[in-house]
């Protein structure tokens, strides 16, 4: 078992989720990872494919280890929307923990196909694997409502790909944006139990209060999000140059600060979301 399968697992098994957070650099890295250490609470670090390899696989695997060493966090470094399976692959053989196979731009069997071989280089290299094959846009929008074919389909792409979570279509979309009236939690809680694997929310920072709480208690057990960390990163370089004069050093604390303060935020909305589970 991973780290992620584990962090997901256990949150499951308490009747919460972990909170996924894309950054961007070291900085905004070690501000979710502090955040982390003081709570206690399991997180996901996450990035882009274009800003991991911006940094490089290898360079950022080996400084995510240091600064959870330091900061004492229980964290899992994952790559999020990758399309290609050899880069993923490349990625995990980095020392990553865990990957996202996004196969949406190909069909159903190519899906299959490519997501069952990355899983199988997670196996040997000791990483998980995160599926999705239906495109999560950036608008949710009207759809139709979803069947006991798309619940089908989910469940033979699960027992067929061998993935630790799965990333469905349930109504969110990426962007802060309130998404109440599109998210379908009957469908969650109904998929989670044909497939019985961890949901993935994604568009996460849009979805909070009573349609958060219902949907992890449906199935979601992690919540990405990353719009809200790059409102809080462009508010904080706002902040630091609103003296008139450009200061290096007070922008990096100013974005330290606030993306802990937004990564606090969603460790402790999550750990309330667990605890409501129980009362």
């Amino acid at each position: 078992m991973g780290e992620l399968e584990r962090m997901l697992v256990r949150a499951r098994a308490g009747g919460g989720a972990v909170a996924a957070f894309n950054v961007v650099d070291d900085n905004s890295m070690e501000a979710i990872l502090t955040a982390a250490g003081v709570s206690e609470a399991p997180v996901v670090v996450q990035m882009s494919v274009r800003v991991a390899e911006f940094w490089g696989f290898a360079r950022t695997a080996e400084r995510f280890r240091l600064l959870r060493t330091a900061t004492g966090a229980d964290a899992a470094l994952h790559l999020d929307h990758c399309p290609s399976p050899d880069t993923a692959i490349d990625c995990l053989a980095a020392g990553w923990d865990s990957v996202l196979l996004d196969t949406s731009a190909t069909d159903f069997a190519d899906a299959i196909r490519a997501t069952r071989r990355v899983v199988a280089a997670a196996d040997e290299l000791g990483g998980d694997v995160e599926g999705e094959f239906e495109p999560i846009g950036r608008l949710s929008g009207d759809r139709p409502p979803r069947t006991e074919t798309d619940i089908a389909q989910y469940a033979r792409f699960v027992e067929e790909t061998g993935v630790v979570c799965v990333a469905p279509l349930l109504g969110t979309a990426h962007g802060q944006r309130s998404c109440a009236n599109d998210v379908d939690v009957a469908y969650a809680r109904a998929l989670a139990e044909a497939v019985r694997i961890p949901l993935v929310l994604h568009g996460g920072s849009g979805t909070t209060g009573d349609v958060l709480n219902a949907l992890v208690a449906a199935g979601v057990a992690k919540v990405n999000i990353s719009t809200a960390l790059k409102t809080a990163y462009r508010q904080a370089c706002a902040i630091g140059v609103e003296a008139g004069t450009f200061e290096p050093l007070r922008v990096l604390e100013a974005i330290r600060g606030g993306v802990r303060a937004v990564g606090q935020e969603w460790i402790d909305r999550l750990r309330g979301v667990a605890w409501t589970a129980h009362c």
